[in-house]
């Protein structure tokens, strides 16, 4: 029998969520291919991405992004477009919280913008793009659930553990990282009224139905079901 675990995700979004209740929860290189507010935003601004070819365009610039980069570069436009290739072919899944005291503190600020415009703002000095997004969408807490095959195995079990593990093998370390967290969470509520960081990950290529949703909550709201205060 397999099972479900429940997960936070945070996003924003200036439709009062209607394209997350057609889409579901998807992921990045979908997020720029389907018709989403943010597709057309990002065209707004003259800005189009082709997967395939990995490459996106700016106006009249072509970035490509398809090649090797050199990991130790220190120049800023080297890094930036790194960054971009690496969330669109490496990063692209869906990401959330198994637990996390109060998300919208996240030190990503995906409680503002998605991270990716960050990057694209930063390469094309562009900071209207990370403003306008800011100053004109609404963030949401989506609590969704599915089964736990869905997750990355990584989200569980170190990647270099996972190299000299059967799938059985795996399937009962997943669940026993799970009866671990769960107690060593209980251990910090009650004694330290705190919560561990745990992340999760979306297998790549899967999106999140909304008939998974299990509660999309505004910041308000969130914060009021889960007893945090505003900050």
């Amino acid at each position: 029998m397999n099972l479900w675990l429940t997960s936070l995700h945070v996003t924003t979004n200036n439709d009062n969520c209607t394209s997350l209740k057609k889409y579901g929860l998807i992921n990045l290189q979908q997020a720029i291919s389907l018709d989403t507010p943010f597709k057309h935003y990002l065209k707004e601004f003259g800005i189009t991405f082709d997967l395939i070819q990995r490459s996106f365009n700016y106006k009249s610039n072509t970035y490509d992004i398809s090649r090797e980069f050199n990991a130790f570069s220190t120049d800023t436009n080297e890094l930036q477009l790194q960054n971009i290739a690496y969330k669109l072919y490496e990063d692209h899944q869906v990401n959330g919280f198994f637990s996390y005291d109060n998300v919208l503190t996240y030190g990503g600020y995906v409680n503002k913008r998605p991270e990716f415009l960050l990057n694209l703002s930063s390469l094309l000095k562009l900071p209207n793009l990370v403003y306008n997004w800011e100053r004109n969408n609404k963030c949401y807490v989506i609590k969704f659930i599915v089964p736990i095959n869905d997750y990355i195995d990584w989200t569980f079990i170190n990647k270099s553990e996972l190299l000299y593990l059967d799938q059985e093998e795996i399937d009962i370390t997943k669940r026993k990282w799970l009866i671990n967290e769960t107690l060593s969470n209980i251990y910090e509520g009650f004694f330290h009224q705190t919560l561990r960081d745990i992340y999760s990950y979306l297998r790549p290529n899967l999106n999140i139905p909304s008939s998974n949703f299990v509660k999309i909550y505004t910041e308000d709201e969130y914060l009021k079901a889960y007893s945090y205060k505003k900050t």
